[in-house]
């Protein structure tokens, strides 16, 4: 009786040992990115600033703050986060935006951006629940339109942007950040700079 196995360890030298060139390549891909603290995370100081856009006149509504112009945010440092309350990753990231609240005091000022992706992200009673139950304790402008996502040219949620004293978007962080973890000390060694600019 003759039994035909066609099992890995059974396969002709050849294609064995392409399999396992394949899985060296992989793992030397992945490796360096399986380090970061989100797999997807990228991110850091720009390398060439540029100035905050215009908030859409009219549009959008503010939960938490009068509305703001570029011209009322000089004068201090902001990280805005960008997110939406359907995101996973950006509610996994409110206790660290949260604690950016308090942690720099008056010298460093919070403010999300809401963009949502889906129709029913944009219902105002969900995201005032989602403040509530998550304790949001940064203020937020409603982007419903979209139109300040794609000015912010974010790549998705949630997004971290430090804008510096003359409103120029000076570092920029796509994905999740938690307190006390590589991302965060990189942020604030650049809060703390820009605290310092003149």
């Amino acid at each position: 009786m003759h039994v035909r196995m066609n099992g890995f360890f059974l396969a002709p030298p050849r294609k064995r040992l392409f399999a396992w060139l394949m899985v060296i390549v992989l793992l030397g891909i992945a490796t360096p990115r399986l380090r970061r603290e989100n797999f997807l995370s990228e991110g850091g100081e720009t390398a060439q600033s540029t100035p905050l856009p215009e908030f859409p006149s009219g549009q959008g509504e503010w939960v938490g703050t009068a509305p703001l112009s570029t011209a009322d945010m000089r004068g201090r440092v902001w990280v805005l986060k960008v997110w939406t309350f359907g995101c996973v990753n950006c509610i996994r990231s409110i206790p660290f935006t949260n604690e950016l609240t308090t942690r720099f005091g008056d010298d460093v000022q919070v403010l999300g951006i809401h963009s949502p992706e889906f129709d029913w992200e944009r219902d105002p009673v969900a995201l005032e629940q989602t403040l509530a139950k998550f304790d949001v304790r940064f203020p937020s402008y409603i982007d419903q339109s979209l139109d300040y996502f794609f000015a912010l040219e974010s790549p998705g949620w949630p997004v971290y942007l430090v804008v510096d004293r003359q409103t120029r978007i000076r570092g920029r962080w796509f994905g999740e950040v938690h307190v006390d973890t590589r991302r965060d000390r990189e942020m604030t060694a650049l809060i703390e700079r820009l605290i310092d600019e003149d």
